[in-house]
């Protein structure tokens, strides 16, 4: 299978069955570009429809000043796993953030054949998505969006074909050639964890305790949480893996009150951490990444989660904020993951509109996942900080380091 972190939760979701349960997308038609064939050169594009769950907005193209404006724009590539049956549903929600962000700032309609954006679909398949890749370079595109997978976005690294700008939607295993304009973009609860470790961190608070059940997504959350946590000179004090019996439970939390760490890392999300916490003393400083907050405005579930600090993304902790509601919601994600998606489209949008004027050295945009900079390669989020108070999430202070 397809390594890709920030979605293991969702990929789990889909191979369950529920994806038969998904809201069909209300009808709007589009058109993107076929993907290369098996075995063969890749083809040339050719019609295909899909739906969008938003409004099309008038198109500027039907006036000479409105056809100027769009064909000033630069033409730009989303290349997405869209054919895939494990990873269909979440490049639909990020193609969807893309399109509502282009319609937003053109006030245009995706329209085929017009429209300054070629969507290229593929399968998970990495020898077709670099087929794709190098079919979008050929097409005259200034700036490509994708791929999406961590396999497919380290084979792009690896391959040398990286010669315009490339705005990956996930991590590579390994870097590319320092002199290939490829910038990676991604939503890895990696770096939420070594984020949330340099929040946690201070001169008064140095031991650590970490609590995973072993998960693999759990399991890179605490790895990096424990890398970044040393880093700053803190010492994890202890790891704890308990069963999810009620015995095991108050079994760790008579553990934690007997030696109490400064902070509690929290590794799991939601489901885990709503079981646990309640065993915790209520005085424990304790931490977690977005993969706790379900989105909701308040739940009875959250009560569960009282105290507990966590980061995320404006688009799900801020959603009345001016900067978010100037784009529509999407109309069939059911989970805080698929929002999460949907967002990443919105700002790879308007980040590739900024990689377009070239290979850039800084970078900053106030986007719905994060306050976005540049370090390197490297496009880093810096997210909200938060804590659960009274069932609700509560915003506090300044972005997290």
């Amino acid at each position: 299978m397809q390594r890709l972190p920030f979605l293991v939760m969702l990929v789990a979701w889909l191979v369950t069955g529920c994806a038969a349960t998904a809201t069909p997308l209300s009808p709007a038609q589009a058109t993107r570009s076929a993907p290369p064939s098996r075995g063969s050169e890749p083809t040339p594009p050719s019609a295909q429809t899909h739906a969008y769950p938003f409004s099309p907005a008038p198109m500027p193209g039907t006036t000479p000043a409105g056809a100027r404006a769009l064909q000033a724009r630069p033409k730009v590539a989303l290349l997405l796993p869209l054919q895939s049956k494990t990873f269909g549903l979440a490049a639909n929600l990020v193609e969807q953030g893309f399109l509502a962000a282009y319609t937003q700032d053109t006030g245009a309609a995706f329209v085929a054949g017009r429209s300054p954006v070629r969507v290229y679909p593929t399968d998970a398949d990495v020898s077709h998505i670099l087929a794709a890749y190098q079919q979008a370079v050929q097409d005259g595109n200034e700036v490509i969006v994708g791929p999406l997978t961590r396999d497919a976005v380290t084979a792009l690294a690896a391959s040398g074909q990286v010669t315009v700008p490339t705005l990956a939607l996930n991590v590579a295993d390994r870097d590319a050639s320092p002199n290939a304009p490829l910038y990676c973009f991604s939503l890895s609860t990696d770096a939420e964890a070594r984020a949330v470790a340099r929040l946690a961190y201070a001169p008064n608070r140095r031991e650590a305790a970490i609590i995973s059940s072993g998960q693999p997504l759990a399991r890179r959350a605490a790895a990096a949480f424990a890398q970044s946590w040393t880093a700053a000179g803190g010492r994890i004090a202890a790891r704890y893996r308990p069963a999810s019996s009620p015995g095991a439970l108050v079994a760790l939390g008579r553990a934690i009150a007997q030696s109490p760490p400064d902070v509690i890392f929290l590794a799991d999300g939601l489901g885990r951490a709503q079981l646990v916490r309640p065993y915790l003393p209520v005085s424990a400083r304790i931490y977690a990444t977005s993969q706790i907050n379900s989105g909701q405005a308040e739940t009875t579930e959250d009560f569960n989660l009282e105290g507990v600090r966590f980061v995320d993304m404006p688009w799900l902790l801020q959603p009345n904020a001016p900067s978010v509601t100037i784009y529509p919601r999407p109309a069939n994600a059911q989970t805080a993951d698929q929002e999460r998606l949907y967002a990443l489209g919105i700002d790879a949008y308007r980040l590739a509109q900024m990689l377009a004027s070239g290979s850039p050295t800084e970078l900053h945009l106030a986007g719905v996942t994060g306050d976005i900079t540049l370090r390197g390669h490297r496009v880093v989020r810096h997210l909200l900080q938060a804590q659960f108070q009274q069932g609700q999430a509560v915003v506090l202070g300044t972005p997290a380091p």
